[in-house]
């Protein structure tokens, strides 16, 4: 089918209680197993790209991949622009052919970010599409041991956030950070149900899923998380099978075997993440 709007998958995800994974289509080989594994589990999903990616295929290229993937698929997958830095990206992504898109201001001060992500839900709402917006500061796990609690979301600031801007789903700071974790996160579960409370009807995005201990992910998921992103677990997967198939090789090596290794260590990340999330049988086939 062709590429689907974010929220038609997000939506439901918040409300019947599981959780949409968005992972990182950073290549062909990415976005193929992404979508076929999907597929084999009968989710939804998302792919996620930033537009540092761009320059490696060129956003025109992405877009024939994601469009072709999406349309061999029998399942609804969605493509989502993360952490948009400007409006004028998001006004690339959309007209590039996203479904799905963030405007990340969460650097800014309160006001600025306001701002910034209402113009962008401005921009984006011709098209039907939902945008999503980040308060709190969402750090590296690669910089922090732990998260102490400063930049975490104000309960209070996110329920005023999402009535002045009109996002459509917003990513929250509860002890949570990109990367791979040296030390195992402790989500703030407390503060993300206070954080729904406030916010009610928008589903809410964890970023930096990758190594979350499985009980606190399905915690959060209970929580009121419905799309969790996942990237560094992917990376590193691709990157390891692909370093060992190089240093096995001689002079027969051929590219294809190390990437078909490759794929099936994605493979396996993506088929952990669906189940865990409690997205597997969820999609509606067409």
């Amino acid at each position: 089918m062709a590429l689907v709007v974010g929220q038609e998958i997000v939506e439901p995800a918040f409300r019947e209680g599981y959780a949409i994974g968005a992972f990182s289509a950073f290549n062909a080989e990415a976005t193929q197993v992404i979508v076929e594994t999907a597929t084999e589990l009968s989710a939804p999903v998302m792919l996620l790209l930033g537009s540092w990616d761009w320059g490696s295929l060129g956003l025109e290229t992405y877009r024939e991949i994601m469009g072709y993937w999406a349309r061999k698929a029998p399942v609804p997958v969605a493509w989502h622009l993360d952490h948009g830095s400007s409006l004028d990206i998001v006004r690339q992504a959309l007209e590039g052919g996203y479904t799905s898109v963030m405007i990340d201001g969460s650097r800014l001060p309160y006001e600025e970010n306001v701002a910034m992500t209402k113009a962008a839900v401005a921009i984006a709402a011709p098209r039907g599409i939902a945008v999503e917006g980040e308060l709190g500061g969402i750090g590296r796990a690669e910089a922090d041991a732990e998260c102490a609690g400063a930049g975490f979301t104000d309960p209070q600031a996110a329920g005023q956030f999402c009535q002045q801007t009109g996002v459509g789903m917003l990513a929250v700071s509860i002890g949570n950070a990109h990367g791979i974790y040296k030390v195992a996160p402790k989500l703030d579960i407390d503060l993300l149900r206070r954080i729904r409370a406030a916010t009610e009807h928008v589903p809410l995005v964890l970023h930096g899923g990758s190594t979350t201990p499985p009980e606190q992910v399905r915690a959060a998921v209970a929580a009121g998380v419905a799309k969790v992103n996942v990237a560094s677990e992917l990376w590193v997967a691709y990157a390891q099978a692909m370093r060992q198939a190089l240093a096995a090789g001689d002079e027969r090596f051929l590219p294809s075997a190390a990437l078909r290794a490759a794929k099936a260590a994605m493979a396996e990340v993506v088929r952990r993440w669906i189940k865990l999330l409690g997205s597997e049988g969820k999609a509606i086939m067409r």
